[in-house]
């Protein structure tokens, strides 16, 4: 359906919330251990109590995603190649007045309001339960996917996506969403988006007339090293 419309296609990407430090903390850090700014980033380890709570800075709306940049990456130059054209933007800034004129694609999950606000009512939903990040089937309780292990820093061993596609009511243009529980999964989802190898996955099971049904698919990644495998259709769904 996208490549139906002359319509430029909006490329959504969530905004996670990133924390600065202070200028307090910095400057006590390289006097400590003899830092310049010259010598490029440089990773802050820190002795108990001596961060206070006015050193730490929230900043909304001025990064984007590893995963996030390579998935639009992905899905805008195949898109490209097609001989459409795209526009990329921060959740933030798509008013929904905007989607009612060209289709989207919203990147990430947790960090973009409009993959959880579209998205809530579908089948295969993000979630956070007991500390833990998953995707979870609202039609079977019970069933869900979640990486077996999450360190601090977000590192995973394997991670789970969610592609979805769907002629949105309200909007009445197509949205599609491409998002994982962490940066690996919405990267992964991009790759499985702008390869059509990897989509001939859902084919299996895919019901006649699916071209013109909402769908969506969960899928498995592993990950080696920092870069996640090609991904495998674990579950997928039409209506």
């Amino acid at each position: 359906p996208v490549l139906m419309t002359p319509k430029t296609t909006i490329l959504c990407l969530g905004h996670p919330v990133v924390y600065f430090l202070s200028g307090r903390v910095h400057q006590h850090f390289r006097a400590k251990y003899g830092r310049s700014l010259e010598q490029g980033p440089y990773v802050l380890k820190f002795e108990p109590n001596e961060v206070l709570g006015s050193d730490i800075i929230p900043v909304p709306d001025q990064f984007v995603g590893i995963g996030d940049a390579q998935a639009a990456f992905r899905i805008a130059s195949r898109l490209q190649t097609l001989g459409r054209q795209t526009e990329m933007r921060i959740g933030n800034d798509v008013s929904f007045s905007e989607l009612r004129l060209s289709p989207a694609v919203f990147i990430g999950a947790y960090s973009n309001q409009w993959t959880m606000k579209i998205s809530n009512q579908f089948r295969f939903v993000f979630d956070f339960r007991e500390e833990r990040k998953l995707v979870i089937d609202r039609s079977s309780p019970g069933r869900s996917w979640a990486p077996p292990f999450m360190v601090p820093t977000g590192k995973v061993s394997e991670d789970y996506a969610i592609v979805s596609r769907a002629f949105h009511a309200e909007s009445g243009q197509v949205m599609i969403s491409a998002a994982g529980i962490t940066s690996y999964g919405t990267q992964a989802a991009g790759e499985f988006l702008a390869d059509s190898r990897l989509f001939e996955q859902v084919l299996k099971f895919a019901p006649p007339h699916w071209q013109r049904m909402n769908l969506q698919v969960v899928l498995k990644t592993k990950i080696f090293g920092a870069a996640p495998a090609p991904p495998v259709v674990v579950a997928a769904y039409f209506w």
